[in-house]
């Protein structure tokens, strides 16, 4: 049975004065990490010194449930690839005092700066009645403070970190591309506005640099930006205002719609290019492609387009959280998402089969791409090894998806123009690719059961944070 009050402390000079009054202190180095944590349960593993143990606790508060073993280094070293959370690194300090056993961490690494005295007692009863020493009269007491537990920490960090939303859209305009990490406790709201500021800026850029270049590339980027925010708004929706999200959604929809034919026109040119024979259609192709430049053109250029741009830096500089609709925690917040998405990945592969429109493909292809984008923005908030993986299969698999849409698409749009002196090459052109997709939708069907346990693994880890 573990029965302790917790404090937190501003810093740990007070080792000094304790040192001064004779008091004898003895020094420990602790390094811990957690491979199963529940809400009511954790099973942790515990470098102390040169000791290694395995500890299940059970229940929260005060009093709790503790089983603890020894256990050998090669089985501590072993269950690190488990693990669910981050190291937790501290140097604890423990003594007598009052004839109680008082001990104070002084964490290192990601949680440098937290100072928190433990105190252990027989009884509850002794911890309930006990008055703290008056050396600690600045302490904070956090023993009901669900964020201080040494599982939370693992799992949230330190929940002193400040997060000043106007500073960091400042950072992000002087550096774009700037590494955004977010602290766990933080208004969701805020940090997917700055999310959002930091696409916004990378839109604005390809876009200029399109209409002064017609460069492919700076479309493609464009259009990555349009659907990425999209997304990522579409998976945050409980964040907004009905109305606003409503008005930002239709907006991006049109833009990127604008630019639909444009970019598959591209894709399609640049496959042809590599095909013998294929100079005529692709001159042909080019000459409908540039008759559609100008009409993007013209679309960026255009009032409607400026107007759209306007409403959603509004929303952007929402500080006052005039479109704010609920409230959560950021990490919770992101890792609820996550596991969302990949609850309805996993049931849209599983219903997956030979039989299968190409359209079923597509969507399941839509949403990689949306788990792709929470993952890309995300993921450095999770310290789970097996998440850097999922992130590699992830982009193979959504590049397969891709593969096969690229396909049905050029397949569509032979079918606009198969006539004339290229019909015979169009259509044994459509031939091949028609082939090629039924190959491809068999990999996607042969690598699907594998994937799916890959991200069930990562679905199971996430449910402790939220």
């Amino acid at each position: 049975m573990e029965i302790e009050r917790k404090f937190l402390l501003k810093d740990a000079f007070i080792l000094r004065t304790l040192c001064n009054e004779k008091v004898t202190i003895y020094k420990s180095n602790i390094t811990q990490f957690y491979t199963e944590i529940t809400k009511n349960s954790e099973i942790r593993y515990r470098k102390k010194d040169d000791i290694y143990y395995l500890t299940t606790k059970i229940g929260s508060g005060i009093e709790r449930d503790e089983f603890e073993v020894v256990v050998s280094k090669n089985e501590y070293n072993g269950s690190k690839p488990k693990r669910v959370s981050s190291f937790i690194e501290k140097d604890r300090y423990s003594f007598e005092l009052d004839g109680v056993t008082h001990a104070i961490d002084i964490y290192s690494g990601e949680l440098a700066g937290l100072f928190i005295l433990e105190i252990e007692f027989e009884t509850k009863e002794e911890a309930l009645n006990f008055t703290l020493n008056p050396l600690f009269e600045n302490a904070k007491e956090v023993t009901e403070d669900e964020r201080y537990k040494n599982k939370n920490l693992s799992l949230f960090g330190s929940p002193s970190l400040e997060f000043d939303t106007k500073e960091i859209f400042k950072r992000v305009e002087k550096s774009p591309n700037l590494e955004l990490n977010f602290p766990s406790y933080i208004d969701a709201y805020d940090g997917f506005r700055v999310l959002f500021y930091q696409i916004y800026l990378s839109i604005l850029h390809h876009k200029k640099q399109y209409l002064e270049t017609n460069d492919p590339h700076n479309l493609h980027q464009f259009r990555v930006g349009l659907r990425k925010t999209r997304s990522l708004l579409q998976i945050s929706k409980n964040l907004y205002n009905k109305e606003i999200l409503k008005t930002i959604l239709k907006g991006l929809k049109t833009t990127a719609k604008q630019t639909n034919a444009q970019r598959d026109f591209d894709v399609f040119i640049e496959y042809l290019e590599s095909v013998e024979g294929s100079e005529e259609v692709v001159k042909s192709l080019n000459f409908v492609s540039q008759n559609q430049i100008s009409d993007i053109d013209s679309f960026l250029n255009s009032k409607e387009t400026k107007d759209f741009f306007m409403d959603y830096e509004a929303f952007l500089n929402d500080i006052n959280g005039f479109y704010k609709e609920n409230s959560y925690e950021m990490k919770k917040f992101v890792a609820l998402c996550i596991r969302s998405e990949i609850i309805a990945i996993e049931k849209a592969l599983f219903k997956l089969n030979s039989e299968s429109h190409n359209d079923e493909f597509h969507e399941v292809r839509i949403d990689l791409k949306r788990l792709r984008y929470l993952l890309e923005s995300f993921s450095h908030m999770f310290d789970i090894s097996s998440m850097e993986s999922l992130v590699k299969r992830l982009k193979f698999m959504q590049e397969l998806f891709g593969n096969l849409q690229d396909r049905d698409v050029w397949c569509d749009i032979i079918d606009m123009y198969d006539k004339g002196s290229e019909k015979e090459f169009l259509l044994n052109q459509k031939e091949i690719i028609s082939i090629e997709m039924f190959e491809i939708r068999g990999e996607i069907l042969d690598k699907k059961a594998k994937f799916i346990k890959q991200i069930r693994k990562i679905s199971k880890i996430l449910k402790a944070y939220y």
